[in-house]
């Protein structure tokens, strides 16, 4: 049950996308290893927030302060990837 407006989390379904190959992927270089490997391209973000916004665009390019905070939850099929991607453009 809900005390107060505070208590109350918009939430945000993230899924990045990357280039792939076989000679550079994740099962050679593990998740963390290819989303930090300086020739992964992770070029295409999306975003679908429950409260009607939403980004799909270059991922340096993404007002990320609109989706981020105490206030925000995010959701994404693919978790571990998605957040290793999102790390490694923070410089994480």
């Amino acid at each position: 049950m809900m005390n107060s407006m505070n208590d109350l989390t918009e939430t945000a379904a993230i899924d990045f996308e990357t280039y792939y190959s076989k000679e550079h992927s994740i099962s050679e270089l593990g998740m963390q290893g290819y989303a930090k490997h300086e020739d992964t391209d992770i070029y295409l973000v999306s975003v679908s927030c429950s409260d009607g916004q939403g980004f799909t665009g270059d991922p340096l390019t993404i007002p990320w302060h609109e989706f981020t905070g105490p206030g925000w939850t995010w959701v994404s099929h693919n978790a571990a990837f998605d957040q290793a991607c999102f790390l490694s453009l923070i410089h994480i």
